[in-house]
């Protein structure tokens, strides 16, 4: 509060205030809205369709993020998509500067005839880099050989000079090169053991036939033994 007296000083009005101009401070802080940036993940299996939910990919932060500022890791499935080429769309994960969840993995399942997507969905609620490490969850499918592929994904978060509002881009690299998406290959081969082991019916009615046949033929034997004695 700032008083200001008036005082009659040979007949003319004079004022004055119990604080100078410098001591009179109005400060304002600027936080930026937040900003969303989505990721996009792919999947092809070779061999046959692919299932939904079969395939999980885990998008992990790396430690050196920022603490606050964005989204931690989040789970999101791919979904089989018709004959679109693999590289976007599916369900929501995260990433992780400004206040938020931190230090967690975004998994995803796919499928598909051959190709599936799946899409990650991330916040940020300031300015600052952050960097996560892509990979597929190998499962236990007969038959089915998982990628090992590791994708490095680094999301840039700038403030915009007219708008001052918060902007997001997300660069991809794959053994230290950029690459344009993150695709996960797998390839499916019916277990030669397994289809071995198939029988179809006629197969166990002859089994069947010759293992009567030799029971037949023991107790035969057996009797004619007695016979003799």
């Amino acid at each position: 509060m700032v008083t200001v007296t008036v005082n009659d000083v040979s007949g003319m009005l004079a004022a004055s205030m119990d604080k100078n101009v410098s001591d009179v401070l109005f400060e304002n802080v600027y936080t930026p809205a937040y900003v969303d940036a989505e990721l996009s993940v792919g999947k092809v299996l070779n061999g046959r369709a692919l299932k939904d939910g079969e395939f999980r990919v885990l998008l992990t932060p790396s430690n050196g993020n920022p603490e606050h500022g964005g989204t931690g890791a989040l789970t999101a499935p791919i979904n089989r998509v018709s004959a679109a080429a693999p590289s976007s769309s599916g369900s929501p994960v995260s990433s992780q500067p400004v206040g938020s969840l931190m230090s967690q993995s975004l998994v995803s399942p796919v499928n598909l005839q051959s190709k599936g997507q799946s899409k990650f969905s991330m916040r940020f609620s300031h300015t600052g880099v952050w960097r996560y490490v892509l990979t597929e969850v190998a499962g236990m499918e007969h038959g089915v050989t998982y990628d090992r592929t590791s994708y490095g994904v680094t999301v840039r978060v700038t403030e915009e000079a007219a708008s001052h509002g918060l902007a997001a881009s997300i660069s991809l690299a794959r053994g230290g090169l950029p690459v344009d998406a993150a695709v996960f290959h797998n390839e499916y081969r019916p277990d030669p053991a397994g289809k071995s082991l198939a029988k179809t019916g006629d197969d166990v009615i002859a089994i069947a036939m010759f293992g009567l046949t030799l029971l037949l033929a023991g107790v035969s034997l057996i009797l004619a033994c007695r016979c003799r004695d």
